[in-house]
C-alpha cells in the first residue's frame, strides 16, 4: 500500500500505480504583486527554511528599487522553526561523529514532543563523509512514521552531477499528533561521517495560509497567454513589485498601461517588473534574444554565397 504524504495545502488527487498526484489548495495566479523586497545579498544570510518562508512574504531581488519598500527586518516576518527534543536509542553519535560499519546502516532517535500543524524537517549542517575507501558518493535516508526522503552527494571525481552539498534538509511531512515518533536515519555507504549539528525542525504552518491570501489579494488577473506572450490586469494597493512565474531571459519585454518598462529577475529565475499603485493594464511579449542580427546575418551569408557562385560561373567564361 502507498503511503499518502500529508502536507499542508495540499490534497491527494489520483493515484497511478505507485505515483500519486496532489493538488496544491493553495496555488496562486500567474502573477503576484509583492509590495516589498529584500536584496540576494541579504537573502543568502537566511537559512533554507527562512528563505522558504521569505519568498511567501517579500520579493527577492537583485538590486534597490526606488519607491518601493525595502524590508530591513525580514526576520521579524519569518516563521522560525522550532527544535524538537529527541533521544537516541544507542550511542551511535559521539562528539558529532557517526561511524558506520556496514552499508545501509541506521541509527534511530526517538524524537519526544510534536508540535501539531507543523511541518517536520531533518536538518544536518556540514555533513562530511570520509570512506576507508576511494568512495566518496553517500546518500542519506531519513524515515518519520512511515515518511521518507532522503539527500545524496555524487562522487565528486567520476560524476557529471557532482555538487558540493554540506547542508542537508529533508521534509518529512507533517506533524499528526503529539506522541512520540520513532525517526530512523540510514547511511548506504560504510565509513564516518561528522557534522555541526543534527536536529529535527518543526515549522509551524498557522500563518503559512494567512501570508498565501495576502498574495492573493494583489493577483494579476483577466490573464491571457499564449506564445511569446502574456497579458492582463492588476489593482495594485501600493507600489511593489509584480512577479510572473515564468522563466526570466532577456528576451521578455513589459508594458504598463502601453508604456514599456524595465523587466528584471525576481525570486531567482521568474520575471518582474515595478509597479506603482492603481489600475493597470499588463503585458509581456517575448523575442528570441538577437534573432533580428542573426536573421541579418544569415542574409549577408546568402548574399555573399550566391556572389561568389556568381564571379566564379563568369570566371570560367572567360
Amino acid at each position: 500500500m502507498i503511503q499518502t504524504m500529508y502536507l499542508t495545502g495540499y490534497s491527494l488527487y489520483h493515484e497511478i500505480g505507485n505515483t500519486q498526484i496532489y493538488r496544491n489548495e493553495n496555488a496562486l495566479s500567474l502573477g503576484i504583486l509583492y509590495d516589498s523586497y529584500i536584496t540576494k545579498e541579504k537573502y543568502e544570510t537566511l537559512s533554507p527554511l527562512e528563505k522558504e518562508d521569505a519568498l511567501i512574504t517579500t520579493a527577492m531581488i537583485e538590486e534597490n528599487k526606488e519607491n518601493i519598500n525595502k524590508e530591513e527586518k525580514i526576520e521579524s516576518k519569518i516563521s522560525n522553526p522550532i527544535k524538537l527534543k529527541y533521544d537516541m536509542e544507542d550511542n551511535k553519535i559521539i562528539n558529532n561523529s557517526i561511524e558506520i560499519t556496514k552499508k545501509n546502516e541506521s541509527i534511530k532517535l526517538t524524537v519526544d514532543e510534536k508540535l501539531p500543524n507543523c511541518e517536520i524537517y531533518l536538518n544536518i549542517k556540514n555533513l562530511k563523509y570520509k570512506s576507508k575507501t576511494k568512495a566518496t558518493d553517500f546518500k542519506v535516508t531519513a524515515n518519520l512514521d512511515g515518511i521518507s526522503n532522503n539527500e545524496s552527494v555524487q562522487d565528486y571525481i567520476n560524476s557529471a552531477y557532482y555538487m558540493e552539498n554540506p547542508d542537508f534538509l529533508m521534509n518529512l511531512g507533517m506533524s499528526k499528533d503529539n506522541k512520540k515518533s520513532e525517526l530512523t536515519i540510514t547511511f548506504n555507504n560504510k565509513g564516518t561521517y561528522t557534522f555541526d549539528s543534527l536536529d529535527v525542525l518543526a515549522v509551524p504552518m498557522d500563518l503559512y495560509e494567512n501570508k498565501v491570501n495576502k498574495l492573493k489579494t494583489n493577483e494579476m488577473t483577466n490573464v491571457k497567454y499564449r506564445d511569446n506572450f502574456i497579458s492582463g490586469t492588476i489593482k495594485a494597493n501600493n507600489n511593489g513589485i509584480l512577479q510572473i512565474t515564468t522563466s526570466y531571459s532577456d528576451g521578455w519585454k513589459a508594458f504598463i498601461d502601453g508604456k514599456e518598462v524595465d523587466v528584471f529577475k525576481v525570486n531567482e529565475g521568474f520575471i518582474g517588473i515595478a509597479v506603482e499603485a492603481g489600475e493597470h493594464t499588463i503585458q509581456f511579449k517575448y523575442t528570441t534574444p538577437y534573432l533580428k542580427v542573426g536573421a541579418i546575418f544569415s542574409i549577408i551569408g546568402i548574399l555573399a554565397y550566391c556572389s561568389i557562385i556568381v564571379i566564379e560561373n563568369k570566371s570560367r567564361q572567360l
